[in-house]
């Protein structure tokens, strides 16, 4: 944040930091970690991005539906606690196959992320930008 705001003075650009959640190694659908452990854990997480002056909080490279949920619940939650509101951007991974690490397909995931109230969803890692063009389609 400080390094931002640094820049921003010396040209008059404003600068924005955007507070990285995850991806993280535990996926609850395979029974590394529970729900409620890793939601509570990206609520921490949150909550010190959000202290740290982030603008926005991105939860990225998630390859599990549960994982992308907890993580967007914990950061809802740590907003709440700390009385603020900041955009809530989520990148999710995709295989060449068109699905997430787990099997889900694009279109089950947007619609089971939609109540979630995320203002930005996107696509990364696992292919590159070429391999992407259809899941975007």
């Amino acid at each position: 944040r400080e390094v931002a705001d640094e820049f921003g003075a010396k040209d008059g650009r404003q600068r924005w930091v955007l507070g990285s959640i995850g991806p993280g190694t535990k996926l609850p659908s395979l029974g590394h970690i529970t729900y409620d452990v890793l939601r509570d854990g990206y609520q921490k997480n949150a909550e010190g991005l959000l202290a740290g002056g982030s603008d926005a909080l991105i939860a990225e490279t998630t390859q599990d539906l549960l994982q992308t949920k907890s993580s967007i619940i914990g950061a809802r939650r740590a907003m709440d606690a700390l009385g603020v509101q900041v955009p809530l951007i989520c990148s999710l991974a995709f295989e060449t196959t068109g699905v997430m690490l787990l099997g889900s397909e694009i279109g089950a995931a947007l619609t089971a992320l939609e109540p979630l109230g995320i203002d930005l969803i996107g696509l990364n890692c696992s292919t590159g930008p070429d391999e992407m063009s259809e899941h975007l389609r």
